[in-house]
């Protein structure tokens, strides 16, 4: 056994794809007692992984009373390293730090641009964090700028190992077509802007189905997008899979596979402009081709890699065209799957799992 280390969450959960299933599940396998502490129903074990429960809060003002619970729970770990993922955790780990002597890692996993006075405060937050880190994980290369006074390395969410479902290929040149948005759903990640190209697909009367895979945490945005669905009778084209729970990985990237393009309509605000998201690797993984918005990083990766297009996502008609011009123009079509394929290994997550390793052994090194 090679030491023990915990991680913190008030955020994720549990079986967060890039925390447990990425970072965690790697630090097991290389023989780390590794602890995971985050709000779940139950303490248990999962993977190698011993999981202690904090309870569930509602609410982001909540997650603040889960400092006392956690600093319990380190207290009674002693783990040689913590390792943090929201920036609500950074007090108690810096208490931790004081008390307990152990290292601190923070996983940056968002840069918290175009969120008002919010990301003022989280980002003057994790300033004061950069004097007293070890280390800073970087979900995107991006964020590199951002982070001054401690070390940093990427380590991106490149797909980790999986079972992977049997893909109904027989449906990439039929009449019939599947569409998928993987993750989380919400208005600002282009959950408008698909059910206005449902709306599209109905009115032209296309056999065409959209799926919504993911959580969505807002139920402000999930009262929304359910009117309208009824209203604009979309309920034969939309089908949301998860919608008010979360869904677990395996279960998400099931769902996906078979479809005949993953889509990401997000609206291009600043937190997203700067992060590549985990999708467009899970889509490769599936051989999906993928239409994105018009951003300009998202359309650099697709273009670069041959892999898909970039849509004026906020016109309902332009990227129902776009997808209509796609399918109908099968060589380009398979261009884009054999790409898909071919660009997959490149971004799987051996690369990325050694890197965190390495990270490791240089802050726990005497």
């Amino acid at each position: 056994m090679r030491g023990r280390i915990a991680h913190a969450t008030t955020v994720h959960q549990p079986f967060d794809p890039r925390i447990f299933h990425r970072e965690l599940r790697t630090l097991a396998q290389a023989g780390y007692d590794a602890h995971l502490i985050a709000p779940h129903a139950h303490d248990e074990r999962a993977a190698g992984v011993a999981i202690t429960a904090l309870p569930r809060v509602a609410s982001r003002g909540a997650r603040w009373r889960l400092q006392a619970p956690l600093l319990a729970a380190l207290w009674r770990l002693r783990p040689a390293l913590l390792h943090v993922h929201d920036p609500e955790v950074l007090p108690a780990a810096f208490l931790a730090k004081r008390a307990l002597g152990l290292r601190v890692i923070y996983d940056k996993h968002e840069h918290h641009l175009g969120r008002g006075l919010l990301g003022v405060v989280i980002r003057a937050l994790e300033a004061w964090a950069y004097r007293w880190l070890d280390h800073v994980l970087l979900a995107e290369e991006a964020y590199a700028p951002f982070v001054h006074g401690v070390p940093a390395t990427y380590v991106g969410n490149y797909v980790a190992p999986f079972s992977r479902p049997v893909a109904e290929t027989t449906r990439r040149h039929g009449v019939e077509r599947r569409l998928v948005q993987t993750g989380v759903l919400s208005r600002d990640r282009g959950l408008d802007r698909l059910l206005h190209l449902a709306a599209a697909i109905r009115r032209r009367g296309l056999p065409w189905r959209l799926d919504l895979i993911g959580v969505c945490h807002l139920e402000a945005d999930r009262r929304w997008a359910e009117a309208r669905v009824q209203a604009w009778g979309l309920g034969s084209v939309v089908r949301f899979v998860g919608w008010s729970r979360y869904v677990p990985w395996h279960d998400l990237m099931a769902q996906a596979a078979g479809a005949d393009a993953g889509l990401f309509l997000a609206h291009p605000i600043p937190n997203h402009r700067l992060s590549l998201h985990t999708k467009f690797y899970e889509y490769l993984a599936l051989g999906l081709p993928i239409v994105c918005s018009a951003v300009d990083r998202w359309r650099a990766f697709v273009e670069r890699e041959g892999v898909g297009l970039a849509v004026e996502a906020h016109e309902a008609e332009a990227t129902l065209d776009a997808l209509v011009h796609l399918f109908a123009d099968a060589p380009r079509y398979d261009a884009y799957v054999h790409a898909a394929q071919a660009a997959a290994p490149r971004y799987r997550w051996n690369a990325m799992a050694d890197r965190l390793l390495e990270v490791y052994e240089a802050v726990l090194a005497p």
